[in-house]
């Protein structure tokens, strides 16, 4: 990172990913995660490097809408940084990021680059999040001179001192070969020698002039990083983020690592992963077409659930059915959770959700008069049972 960039299309990109993740969901109040950024920082060039800063016109009403509250918020506070001072000292006294985050704004240099890095260990050690902001990727080479690039033994000092997970952003500037295949030949091995069986994900940030790439580091097994991930990758457009695919290998598999539109792990753990979430679609009203968001004849419920942060995050994931016994079509759609019939489209319940304090509560809901149990206590069942096999259990 260089104090030129600050507030160029790549930060917008960044500080959109990170406030998304570090804050609860839908919210820019409540925490999940406590971020601790080191800059990677040295010194201005003479380059014009960082002038990519008419987005701010050109894209604007797209860009403030793409991932609302985040992108309004990051948006507005780019604005302030273009219209003012280019620094990153702006970025951290403008509250960009979160207010508790932590950050590690020493300048690189050669000579003192071994101190350098045990003082950010030291300072960000109390981060649960640590993102790390190298210009030019992260490479096996341990010459201390490349100070535009993160070495191997730093990200593996990190990974070893602190109980956090990682993200390391960096442009794509490797002169042969495509990205997947630049990732599966350079920074795979580097991942697999810290931790055979690492978990990790690759986004991609597709504006701007050169593509921008986001190594994500699941060192604690979070599986509420990756929930966050995979609605981000639902609800954004992927003209803005997208994922590179990773597919497993293993022995008995006749696939090579040379490949241009993947990443492919060898030795893949196998078994239940329930703590790897890998993408899965979001249910929307859109996707079906016999559905329609509402109740001819309704009566109402009386019920009382409560749901967590974590529980309404994969709620709002709904079910899509995939084969005939799927009996169900669940979506959320404007605070509402509409449960059809996957045969004939029929809205059988609706469930109002509500933010209440540090939980999701429910207290207003609706059945058909139709179909279904008719009689209150049944269909409460009914509706838990659904919510408990089709929304929250493991997979």
């Amino acid at each position: 990172m260089k104090n030129q960039y600050a507030g160029d299309i790549g930060d917008f990109g960044k500080y959109l990913l990170l406030n998304f993740l570090c804050y609860e969901y839908n919210s820019l109040v409540k925490l999940d995660y406590k971020l601790g950024v080191n800059w990677y920082l040295t010194e201005n060039d003479d380059t014009n490097h960082g002038n990519d800063i008419e987005y701010l016109k050109e894209d604007k009403e797209n860009l403030k809408s793409c991932l609302p509250p985040y992108s309004n918020h990051v948006y507005e506070k780019m604005l302030n940084i273009i219209n003012n001072e280019r620094t990153i000292s702006s970025i951290e006294k403008l509250n960009v990021l979160p207010t508790n985050a932590i950050f590690y704004n020493d300048i690189i240099t050669v000579q003192e680059r071994k101190s350098w890095l045990n003082n950010s260990v030291k300072h960000l050690g109390k981060s649960n999040l640590i993102f790390c902001d190298p210009d030019n990727s992260i490479i096996a080479s341990n010459n201390k001179n490349n100070i535009n690039s993160m070495l191997a033994e730093e990200l593996k000092l990190y990974y070893s001192e602190i109980e956090a997970n990682f993200i390391i952003y960096f442009q794509h500037r490797w002169r042969e070969g495509s990205i997947s295949n630049n990732i599966n030949q350079i920074i795979v091995p580097i991942l697999k020698e810290m931790d055979p069986h690492i978990r990790f994900r690759v986004l991609i940030y597709n504006k701007g002039k050169s593509k921008r790439l986001y190594v994500i580091i699941n060192k604690l097994k979070d599986i509420k990083l990756y929930l966050k991930l995979d609605l981000l990758l639902n609800i954004i457009d992927e003209n803005i983020f997208y994922e590179l695919p990773m597919t497993p290998m293993n022995n008995n598999t006749n696939r090579t690592i040379e490949t241009d539109n993947e990443i492919i792990i060898e030795d893949f753990p196998a078994g239940n992963n329930s703590e790897l979430i890998l993408a899965r679609k979001i249910a929307r009203m859109e996707n079906f077409k016999n559905v329609v968001p509402a109740i001819d004849n309704p009566r109402e419920l009386k019920i009382d659930l409560k749901f967590s942060p974590i529980e309404y995050m994969r709620i709002c994931y709904g079910f899509i059915p995939q084969a005939m016994e799927d009996r169900w079509i669940i979506y959320a759609k404007d605070n509402n959770l509409y449960f059809h019939r996957s045969w004939t489209g029929n809205c059988i319940y609706i469930l109002e959700i509500t933010k209440s304090n540090e939980e999701y509560i429910v207290n207003k809901a609706w059945a058909s008069k139709e179909e279904g149990p008719q009689e209150n206590n049944e269909d409460i069942e009914n509706i838990k049972n659904i919510i408990k096999y089709n929304l929250l259990a493991e997979y």
